[in-house]
C-alpha cells in the first residue's frame, strides 16, 4: 500500500547496465522503499550533469558525486550514501585523477551542506574527515550495508568433510585479489589435504592444485553457490593511491545468510563486516603461518563463526531498515 511519500533515487549503478557492489546496493534500496509502501522514482544516470535540473523535495543520491554540480540550495535538499573509494583523490585513469586533485576539497566543501551524508562504514567516516572534511554529528551518521534477507536460511555444515567448498564472488580487479584468493585456497588444499573447490567470479587466473570454477554468476547462481559453502573470502587489498578500497564489502552480509563465515583482510571497511573472532576471521596477511593460524582457529570454532554470522545478520542487516531511515533523513 503506498504510503504517498515519494522518494527519487539517483544512481549510476543499476542492472543491466552495470553489475558489481553499488549495483547490488542501489536494488537493495529500492526495493526496501517500495516493500514499504514509498513512491520510488529512479533515475539511472550515465553523465553527472543529467541531474543538473533534478529540483525534487526527497532526493537520495547513492553516489555522492553528483553533489559537486548542485547549487547551495541543492546540497542543502540531498541526501547521500558515502561510500569509501569515491572519498579519494586518487583514480588509475590519469584523466580523473586529475579531475579529483582539483576537486576534492570542493567536493567535501559541498558534502558538508548537505541535508544527510549516511556513511556506510566508520572506515568511510574516518577517511572523510582524514581528508579535511568536517565532522557534523546532526548531519553525519554511520549506517552499515544492508541486504535482502529473503529466503535466508542456516544451513549446518562441517569442514570435517574431504572436500572444502570456498566462494569469492569479486570481480577480477587487482584490490579485489583474485591472485591471493587462490594461493590461499591452494595453501589450504596443501595443509588440510583435502580437495578444495573455488567459485569466483570472472578471472583469467587459473590453479593446478584446486578447482576454481569462474564465471560471471546470475543472482539465483550465486545464492546456490552460498548455500554450498563453507567459507566466503574476501582478501580485498588496500590500494587507496590507486583509487580502490573496500569501504565495507557486502558478500560477508549475503554469505552470513545461510551460516557461511568470512575471511578478509583488515583493510578499509572490513573489520566492520567480518567481526574477527566472532563472525569469522581477519587475516593480518595470506602468509603460510597466517593461514595455518585461520584453519586452527576453523578447526575448533567453525560451528560458533557460522551461526554468529547467521544471527548477526538477521538481527543487524535488513534491507527493510532501509525503509524508516529514509523517511527519517528526508523529512
Amino acid at each position: 500500500m503506498k504510503t504517498g511519500k515519494e522518494i527519487v533515487i539517483t544512481t549510476p549503478d543499476y542492472p543491466p547496465n552495470r553489475l558489481g557492489g553499488l549495483s547490488t546496493f542501489s536494488v537493495t534500496l529500492v526495493n526496501a522503499l517500495e516493500c514499504s509502501g514509498i513512491n520510488v522514482k529512479l533515475m539511472i544516470w550515465n553523465k553527472v550533469h543529467e541531474l543538473k535540473n533534478l529540483k525534487v523535495a526527497n532526493k537520495v543520491n547513492v553516489h555522492s558525486w553528483p553533489i559537486m554540480f548542485m547549487t547551495p540550495e541543492e546540497c542543502k535538499r540531498s541526501v547521500n550514501f558515502v561510500h569509501a573509494a569515491e572519498l579519494l583523490p586518487y583514480s588509475k585513469n590519469m584523466i580523473k585523477r586529475l579531475f579529483k586533485k582539483l576537486n576534492h576539497k570542493r567536493y567535501l566543501r559541498k558534502l558538508e551542506m548537505a541535508k544527510k551524508n549516511i556513511f556506510i562504514s566508520q572506515f568511510a567516516l574516518d577517511l572523510a574527515c582524514k581528508y579535511g572534511y568536517k565532522l557534523n554529528v546532526t548531519r553525519d551518521l554511520v549506517f552499515h550495508n544492508r541486504i535482502n534477507l529473503a529466503g535466508a536460511e542456516y544451513i549446518k555444515k562441517t569442514i570435517t568433510d574431504n572436500e572444502l567448498v570456498l566462494c569469492c564472488f569479486a570481480r577480477d580487479v587487482p584490490h579485489k585479489n583474485i591472485v591471493g584468493t587462490i594461493k590461499f585456497a591452494e595453501d589450504l588444499a596443501q595443509m588440510t589435504n583435502k580437495k578444495v573447490t573455488l567459485y569466483c567470479g570472472q578471472t583469467i587466473h587459473t590453479s593446478q592444485k584446486v578447482d576454481v570454477i569462474s564465471k560471471n554468476y546470475s543472482d539465483q547462481e550465486r545464492e546456490s553457490i552460498y548455500k554450498r559453502s563453507h567459507l566466503n573470502l574476501i582478501f580485498s587489498l588496500d590500494h587507496v593511491k590507486k583509487g580502490n578500497i573496500e569501504g565495507f564489502g557486502l558478500t560477508p552480509l549475503e554469505a552470513a545468510k545461510y551460516g557461511v563465515p568470512s575471511l578478509g583482510l583488515g583493510n578499509g571497511g572490513l573489520p566492520e563486516s567480518i567481526h574477527h573472532g566472532i563472525t569469522g576471521l581477519i587475516l593480518r596477511d595470506l602468509s603460510e603461518r597466517e593461514v595455518r593460524k585461520a584453519w586452527h582457529l576453523l578447526s575448533v570454532h567453525y560451528q560458533e563463526y557460522s551461526m554468529a554470522a547467521y544471527d548477526h545478520v538477521m538481527e543487524n542487516h535488513s534491507h527493510h531498515d532501509y525503509a524508516q531511515l529514509i523517511t527519517e533523513v528526508s523529512e
